[in-house]
């Protein structure tokens, strides 16, 4: 799609009718090739009915004729900052430090043209918000890319600020990811096989398959509580 051919932007302002085009926003995440969890209707409508009841949702989509290509699952909180009372555009699912990743999925082919559609409307909307906020966007976001040669265009000067993002890329083997971590990490891992493997028969093995996926995270989430518990036990009442 050419920057000269229009989106159709909409902007749905609450979690009902973020409801009527779940089916869409589902779509729309499997096409994205950079999808991930955090950007997910099962991500963020959960997050916005835990955290976000002082803010309001201000999600916009990108149409071409009747097929959802672009959503920007924003939302706008006040919170005083420099000395006043300021509406900040920030993405659905930030302020808790507990989501990564946070980013605007667009169809291949449509990144620039909603990117730029999204811009422009954000432009004449300024008297709704004071600063736009976009954090936790990953580096290789093509919409978050396009905004910001968008803004040095306009000659604005965008404030980016980077961080570690809080996932490990597994190899295949575990030999392969124990060479990618630290002498004194190997060091630690070996000492605690050891205990372990005094007691019990020890295997390492990768979760590959999909059907695998809910008996081992029951069994992640299961020995996570047993660990806290034995904590909280040692720290005492």
């Amino acid at each position: 799609m050419t920057l000269n051919e229009k989106l159709e932007l909409r902007v749905f302002e609450s979690i009902d009718a973020l409801e009527g085009i779940r089916p869409d926003w589902e779509r729309l995440s499997g096409a994205y090739p950079h999808s991930t969890t955090f950007s997910t209707w099962d991500w963020l409508v959960p997050w916005w009915h835990a955290f976000g009841a002082r803010d309001r949702v201000l999600a916009i989509g990108g149409y071409s004729g009747d097929s959802l290509v672009g959503l920007a699952p924003l939302s706008i909180c006040t919170q005083r900052e420099f000395g006043a009372e300021l509406s900040f555009v920030r993405l659905m699912g930030d302020g808790t430090s507990d989501s990564d990743n946070l980013d605007i999925p667009a169809v291949p082919g449509h990144e620039a043209a909603f990117s730029h559609a999204l811009f422009d409307w954000l432009e004449n909307q300024t008297q709704a918000w004071d600063v736009c906020q976009l954090r936790t966007l990953p580096a290789k976001s093509p919409v978050a890319a396009c905004i910001v040669e968008r803004l040095r265009s306009r000659g604005w000067l965008p404030y980016i600020s980077t961080r570690p993002q809080s996932v490990i890329e597994l190899p295949e083997t575990w030999e392969q990811y124990g060479r990618m971590v630290s002498a004194n990490e190997r060091a630690k891992i070996s000492s605690r096989f050891r205990k372990l493997e005094k007691k019990y028969t020890v295997e390492i093995r990768k979760c590959a398959e999909q059907t695998e996926l809910d008996s081992c995270l029951g069994t992640l989430f299961e020995l996570h509580e047993k660990r806290w518990h034995e904590l909280h036990a040692l720290s005492g009442p």
